[in-house]
């Protein structure tokens, strides 16, 4: 998998996740969990699965936790 389609896939994961998770509670525990996520993923994995580097989707994952945690109440009335 070439790097260009990485940074793509990871972007795509993000932007769906934060446009489609309106609930304020919901947007704020996944937040939290994928913050936690990201943190775990890149102390405890290697860098590299086969041509996969996982550092990436480490980094995408912690800021869409912390875009949903910081601007949960975008969708409240």
């Amino acid at each position: 998998m070439t790097l260009y389609s990485q940074y793509a896939l990871a972007c795509v994961g993000m932007m769906l996740l934060h446009t489609c998770v309106r609930s304020y509670v919901l947007r704020k525990w996944l937040g939290v969990g994928l913050v936690g996520l990201g943190f775990c993923v890149i102390f405890v994995l290697p860098p590299y699965i086969g041509s996969i580097d996982v550092g990436i989707f480490a980094i995408a994952i912690v800021g869409a936790g912390a875009s949903m945690f910081f601007n949960r109440s975008k969708y409240r009335v």
